[in-house]
């Protein structure tokens, strides 16, 4: 892969107990959702995908192009930072991790829905469903519709807001269903509810919801729909092989079609067996031309330096990510690596720690 031309990055650093570039004034003010936080419960976890989603906010402000712009919106991030981390634990957060930690998040983000755009693409052209959309007869009329949507599988989606800020073709051009606890729903909803397009949106009602976050907490799929998507949210517990593949057909999921599986952060958090058995509930559900996008865990190494700054990682799973590949090719998927050195020169970021395994359905 080609070294990126406008690629830049602007490191993050921490000064006099606030990180540098931001309003320690504008930091301290509590979002206008911020009674939520007084009500949230998070797991160690949950807490995580928290920290991961300030990173992402922070990573959109000083991770940037050469022309200045933006890799991805944090717009959705920073409302829900707002709401999951008072200011002051921020500002800790920020300046306890490893230096270059925005930035390698900016990077994982960045190129994850690089290729996620690029993935769906491919599904469509591939979905032999379509008379349309053969991929050995193209045709220009080969689109999403009602009848066949795109489909994206979020699994343990926590706090990703992918759904709200990425232009995924609207409700009935994709179907967008996240598979994840449930704890976080709550207040995902109530923050991004079902904001459209741009910084402005966040929070303003422009979709219609069907069951919510009450339907998600009975164990049901809840509808959403979006400017960019219909998502759909099915509660589940994800180291348990029948409850991913109930939740799949529950939520609408077509296995005759192809979809793009994204596990994104996850795969650590689970045991080699239960990652073994979720990459193979997936590969179950995936019609040929699906693809997975998966993060690849934290290495042992990495897990010795986080310890050794008092901030041990809650993961389950250390390994590095020719490994993690091995675990989903035995699971039935053609897999190949973007590795951290490979993303680290296309976004110029040497220092990167983040790589990216892309499978396919064959």
């Amino acid at each position: 892969m080609l070294p990126d031309p406008t690629a830049a990055v602007t490191p993050l650093t921490c000064q006099d107990g606030h990180v540098d570039g931001s309003d320690p004034a504008a930091s301290a003010q509590l979002s206008p959702r911020s009674h939520l936080r007084q009500q949230l419960k998070l797991t160690p976890v949950e807490e995580t995908a928290a920290h991961v989603g300030l990173f992402r906010w922070r990573a959109s402000e000083a991770f940037l192009r050469l022309d200045g712009t933006p890799y991805f919106d944090g717009s959705y991030d920073k409302a829900l930072a707002n709401v999951c981390i008072p200011p002051a634990k921020q500002v800790e957060v920020l300046c306890l991790g490893p230096r270059d930690v925005a930035a390698w998040m900016g990077i994982r983000t960045a190129e994850i829905d690089e290729q996620l755009l690029l993935a769906l693409k491919r599904s469509t052209a591939a979905d032999s469903s379509s008379p349309d959309c053969s991929p050995s007869h193209p045709s220009p009329n080969c689109s999403p519709s009602p009848s066949h949507p795109r489909q994206v599988v979020i699994v343990g989606a926590g706090l990703d807001t992918r759904p709200w800020r990425l232009p995924l073709g609207g409700p009935g051009r994709c179907r967008v269903v996240e598979l994840d606890s449930g704890a976080v729903e709550r207040v995902k909803l109530a923050v991004l509810g079902a904001a459209g397009e741009g910084a402005g949106a966040v929070g303003e009602e422009r979709g219609r919801e069907e069951g919510g976050a009450e339907a998600a907490a009975g164990g049901r799929a809840a509808v959403l729909r979006l400017t960019q998507c219909e998502r759909v949210f099915a509660p589940v517990d994800l180291a348990q092989r029948e409850q991913v593949l109930s939740a799949l057909s529950a939520s609408g999921h077509d296995p005759a079609r192809p979809a793009v599986f994204l596990l994104e952060g996850l795969i650590g958090y689970l045991t080699p067996a239960q990652g073994a058995q979720l990459l193979s509930a997936l590969r179950c559900r995936a019609a040929p031309g699906s693809t997975l996008l998966m993060s690849a865990p934290p290495t042992q190494e990495m897990r010795e330096e986080a310890e050794a700054r008092g901030r041990p990682l809650r993961h389950v799973t250390f390994e590095k990510a020719e490994e993690t590949m091995a675990r989903a090719r035995a699971a039935g998927w053609v897999t190949r690596l973007l590795s951290a050195a490979e993303l680290g020169i296309k976004y110029g970021v040497p220092s990167n720690r983040f790589g990216l395994i892309v499978g396919t359905a064959e």
